[in-house]
């Protein structure tokens, strides 16, 4: 075998002897990104079923269920927690009014108002309206039906984010996530640990409107990645043993 074609089997299967050594460095490198890989999609808002799906995705939002707020976990997140939970469910009933004068329960209701627009028992019952008005000293507690544009309005409300209200490293991974996902290979971003890490909404920029919610989730690279590693290195190792054994021939023909 002419000496540049040894020399270049040498030199290759040098290249690929530390083949592990490559796979952890590529370990390291892909574990500093978090598992969730985010996508995002266009999105019409006046179209009536992309109206339904995401009143179906971010529903949880803004409606207030009455189960998790009875659920044992919850209790530290209430002053009252049994209280309210009556409370809550003689209004769902919606049959007027519910005078409340207790203190903590007033907190407790007042809070749950304030962060979302709507109540139900489970997710086996329709949303209704959750209405609260202060009189004096007594909180007034009642449920609305509430028809698909009220329970839209609220969803886009709550869910619909504009770019420039974004911090510079949110609007960042933002665009990556776009770029990714909207591009001509139609994938996802993983964030960097340090990174912001997209949560799920509706970023509009310049009248446009992109769904962006997790959409994978990627194990961290393991053995598959030292395996293939150590099939270079084997690789590597035959190459550089042929290149031995070809220059030895040579040798000893020239001999």
């Amino acid at each position: 075998m002419p000496a540049r074609p040894v020399l270049a089997l040498f030199v290759v299967g040098l290249l690929l002897l530390p083949g592990p050594v490559y796979a952890g460095v590529v370990d390291s490198l892909d574990r500093d990104r978090i598992a969730t890989g985010y996508g995002a999609e266009r999105v019409d808002l006046d179209d009536p079923e992309t109206r339904e799906r995401l009143v179906e995705r971010f529903d949880d939002d803004v409606t207030v269920t009455i189960a998790h707020v009875a659920e044992p976990y919850a209790a530290d997140e209430f002053r009252a927690q049994n209280r309210t939970v009556r409370v809550l469910r003689r209004a769902y009933r919606g049959n007027g009014s519910v005078r409340v004068t207790d203190e903590a329960v007033r907190a407790d209701v007042t809070s749950l108002a304030h962060n979302a627009s709507f109540l139900r028992p489970d997710f086996d019952h329709e949303p209704r309206r959750l209405v609260v008005d202060r009189r004096d000293d007594a909180l007034l507690v009642e449920t609305r039906a509430a028809n698909a544009s009220e329970r839209f309005a609220a969803v886009r409300e709550a869910a619909v984010v504009r770019d420039d209200a974004l911090s510079p490293a949110e609007r960042a991974t933002v665009e990556k996530v776009l770029k990714a996902s909207l591009g001509e290979d139609r994938g996802y971003y993983r964030p960097y640990r340090d990174e912001p890490h997209p949560f799920p909404a509706v970023v509009e920029r310049d009248g446009d409107y992109s769904l962006v919610r997790p959409v994978v989730t990627v194990d961290d690279v393991g053995p598959d990645g030292f395996l293939v590693g150590l099939v270079g290195s084997g690789v590597g190792l035959v190459c550089l043993l042929g290149a031995v054994a070809a220059a030895f021939v040579e040798r000893v023909g020239n001999g």
